[in-house]
């Protein structure tokens, strides 16, 4: 599949003068182990110095106006298809792509002759570092400016999340679409000056709700149950071998957490502080000894806590973690293209087919964020995993669920854990999608106890 890709600064296109392959979009997490990082965009283009005769061609451009003249510039601009595009920060930005077998995504333009154009990213220049030969902007969203905004000038009741965030984006004076989901309950804040930008994340963090910028440069808080999670297959024919690192560690396992939650009492007598909650997993507590953290949450609820503690611990258990998958766009289906480019933080990602090598021969584990590398005649996208293997999602929002537990026998782990991951018959009864929660062996057969989500069971009144 040919795509066309459109980099757009001030409503000028200079696409053709940015230098292949350093033209970047980051979004959501790199790590598990770090919050996510506000939507950005960066971009390497030629100036006048580099290439002359190349600016005889294309529309000009103007570095910081009236300070450095950049580009071929007459009283006859005119004659170019658009005007002389002004490169300052605050300018707007638009990076799209398109092709003529009809590629769309969630924000999609649609023009004569069925060719779509599918925006990747939207935002304005934050920053320009200019050297001989090239400039490099750095181009953010409004996700940005809540880093550089206090607010809490006045002191917070207890609320739910839902109803902080719109309190907070009030105060900063930034938009925040709060998208529908299950709200929690925090804890009331005093006044204090802090950044809205990091308050509202470790609050995200602590609910386990997401904030990002979508693509058209949208600012959302999104509850962790808002977002049904879609699973999308990537073949090996398109993911380039060298970025297929796994890694097993013992020093990312936390095995006994204990979580703060809730308001302490300073008026009791004595005085009681806050209350707390501790989730453990026995397995690895034995095998690998005690390792422990404390954890202060932002959580009002007391069951809020414990499922935060016990979702914690599971997500430091010992798994096979391989940080980043680089998926080739170019020469793919446009399924797999439609597939890719429209992938949300959650989303569960497949590489049914590992190396021979490999301690798996397939994995499977949730998008945390991505990075995408474009140029004129390639286009990659880079997934960020969370280690595998993938957990059951929270049930979606406004549906009657209720979990699960079953057994499914294997005559080998590996069949067994796949089977956890679909939809099963098992005893008449279809059971949705799980995860492991035990195993065991009997006779060289494996019992795996698996956990998931079933349709509630309405009890007699």
């Amino acid at each position: 599949m040919a795509y066309e890709w459109s980099v757009k600064v001030a409503g000028g296109e200079i696409r053709d003068l940015c230098l292949d392959g350093q033209t970047t979009i980051r979004y959501g997490r790199s790590s598990p182990n770090v919050q996510p990082e506000p939507t950005s965009a960066t971009i390497r283009m030629l100036t006048y110095d580099a290439a002359p005769p190349l600016f005889s061609e294309h529309p000009s451009y103007i570095l910081n106006p009236n300070t450095i003249p950049s580009g071929f510039i007459d009283l006859y601009t005119d004659i170019y298809a658009g005007a002389v595009t002004t490169v300052e920060l605050g300018a707007p930005v638009v990076i799209g792509v398109s092709s003529a077998s009809g590629f769309t995504d969630v924000y999609e333009d649609v023009y004569t002759g069925g060719i779509s154009e599918g925006t990747r990213f939207t935002g304005y220049v934050a920053s320009l570092d200019y050297d001989p030969g090239a400039v490099t902007l750095l181009a953010v969203t409004d996700q940005e400016k809540l880093a550089r905004v206090d607010v809490r000038a006045e002191d917070y009741p207890g609320e739910s999340d839902v109803e902080r965030v719109a309190r907070v984006a009030a105060e900063a004076g930034i938009a925040i679409t709060v998208d529908e989901g299950t709200p929690k309950n925090v804890v009331p804040e005093t006044a204090s000056p802090t950044r809205a930008g990091p308050y509202l994340q470790n609050m995200a963090d602590d609910c386990e709700a997401t904030l990002i910028a979508d693509r058209s440069g949208v600012v959302h808080y999104r509850p962790r149950d808002s977002h049904t999670p879609r699973a999308v297959t990537v073949p090996p024919s398109n993911t380039l071998v060298d970025p297929l690192q796994m890694s097993l560690e013992a020093s990312r396992v936390e095995n006994a957490i204990t979580v703060e939650y809730g308001v302490a009492d300073d008026q009791a007598d004595p005085p009681t502080p806050r209350p707390t909650t501790t989730a453990t997993d026995e397995n690895t507590i034995s095998t690998l000894g005690k390792r422990e953290a404390l954890v202060s949450v932002m959580l009002a609820d007391q069951d809020d806590a414990e499922a935060y503690a016990q979702r914690r611990v599971e997500s430091r258990e010992p798994k096979w973690d391989m940080p980043r998958v680089t998926v080739l766009m170019v020469g793919v289906s446009d399924a797999l293209v439609s597939d890719i480019a429209n992938l949300e933080l959650g989303d569960r990602v497949t590489l049914p087919q590992l190396l021979p090598g490999s301690p798996d021969d397939e994995y499977t584990a949730t998008l945390i964020g991505y990075t995408e590398t474009i140029s004129r005649d390639e286009w990659q996208v880079e997934l960020h995993l969370m280690p595998s293997p993938w957990k059951a999602p929270p049930p979606p929002a406004g549906q009657e669920l209720e979990p699960v537990t079953f057994d499914v026998r294997a005559t080998s782990g590996k069949d067994g854990e796949r089977k956890c991951y679909e939809n099963n018959v098992i005893n008449g009864t279809t059971r949705p999608d799980g995860y492991i929660h035990e195993s065991a062996s009997h006779d060289g057969v494996d019992v795996l106890t698996c956990t998931g989500w079933a349709p509630a069971t309405r009890k007699e009144k």
